[in-house]
């Protein structure tokens, strides 16, 4: 699964997502799941796959960031306050939200995620995860909207997430969907930041 891989971060990333995968895959196989997952995690099954999925898109995320952190740390100038200033704020908005690192990923990678098909499918379980963390396996306020998340949750539904009442039900094909869409982008990512790396000037970041 990871021998293309281009960089040592993109195989730690893909290992620690296929691991992730095996351990839900684990719980889902089991003859007695509630028992089993209610021993591990003091969770009932559904529950876990919520774990699992937050998991799986933090994975990602500690990814982005960390391959353009080592893009800002390689270009930083302690002899040059103006140069330095950039680069903080540069490092500062792309710990904030997927908005600046969509911005920041076309403009230093030539990587336009907002039309890129793993970044859309993942970007759908980022609104999952923030379901879950944020409203507690439910569609938050903001999510549910003026029209009361039917928009989100035909949305939800492409990536095989029904709505039960007002609680997310994440079953085996949606975590699996979750982590083919991780997958990809982690692979896209990095062999974008791959290429570009070398060819990068301060100047880039100069225009943030």
């Amino acid at each position: 699964m990871v021998r293309n891989v281009e960089s040592l971060e993109c195989e730690i990333a893909m290992r620690r997502l296929m691991l992730e995968l095996g351990e839900f895959k684990s719980i889902a196989r089991s003859t007695d799941t509630m028992r089993v997952a209610t021993i591990l995690r003091g969770e009932a099954p559904w529950q876990y796959s919520h774990r699992t999925l937050v998991a799986m898109v933090a994975i990602v995320e500690e990814f982005v960031i960390q391959r353009m952190s080592s893009v800002i740390d390689s270009k930083s100038s302690p002899s040059d306050p103006i140069i330095t200033d950039a680069l903080g704020l540069s490092l500062d908005r792309i710990d904030q939200n997927w908005a600046y690192r969509v911005q920041y990923a076309k403009k230093w990678f030539k990587l336009d995620l907002a039309k890129n098909d793993s970044y859309l499918g993942f970007q759908s379980f980022v609104e999952v995860r923030n379901s879950i963390i944020h409203g507690g396996g439910r569609l938050t306020r903001r999510q549910t909207g003026n029209d009361g998340g039917r928009q989100n949750a035909l949305r939800l539904k492409k990536i095989g997430i029904e709505i039960h009442g007002d609680q997310l039900m994440i079953d085996a094909s949606a975590i699996q969907h979750c982590f083919d869409c991780s997958r990809a982008l982690v692979s896209v990512f990095d062999s974008n930041t791959k290429r570009h790396l070398s060819t990068m000037g301060q100047s880039l970041f100069l225009k943030s």
